[in-house]
């Protein structure tokens, strides 16, 4: 009996420890990234919550080539929001985009989501924005 009762705890704990070693989570799908203006592009992405899948954040990173290792330009902790608008961005720049799910309790993340690209558009007439001009028309003062 003793016998029979050491296998079994053999091998439900291997069984546990088999099951943490194969949570996973599913990548998700970068549907596009569409250029808005000259400093911001948009993200939208898709993710379909796979069994077990315990995400708890989409990380969104950012290159400036197809292959680059590329930064993180965001964390959303939101796994209900499917897209993102990258703000302060170069003029007529490349930009590389690719997203993944992951959960920082578990210590794990998806592998990347396919990539996409999208390139800032140039400023009117090639040149800097004339910088913003305050008119005090009489209704409140300046102070």
């Amino acid at each position: 009996m003793k016998k029979i009762f050491f296998f079994l705890a053999i091998v439900f704990s291997f069984g546990l420890f088999a099951n943490q070693a194969a949570a996973t989570i599913q990548a998700p799908t970068l549907n596009s990234a569409t250029t808005i203006s000259s400093c911001a592009v948009r993200l939208n992405w898709s993710w379909q919550i796979g069994d077990g899948d315990q995400a708890g954040y989409f990380e969104i990173n950012r290159s400036p080539t197809e292959n680059g290792a590329g930064v993180i330009a965001q964390r959303l902790n939101d796994v209900n929001v499917f897209n993102f608008e990258n703000i302060d961005l170069a003029p007529e720049t490349p930009y590389w985009y690719k997203v993944r799910a992951g959960n920082q309790d578990l210590g794990i993340d998806s592998s990347y989501s396919n990539k996409r690209n999208a390139t800032t558009l140039a400023l009117p007439n090639g040149r800097d924005l004339p910088p913003p001009v305050l008119v005090n028309d009489g209704n409140f003062p300046f102070g």
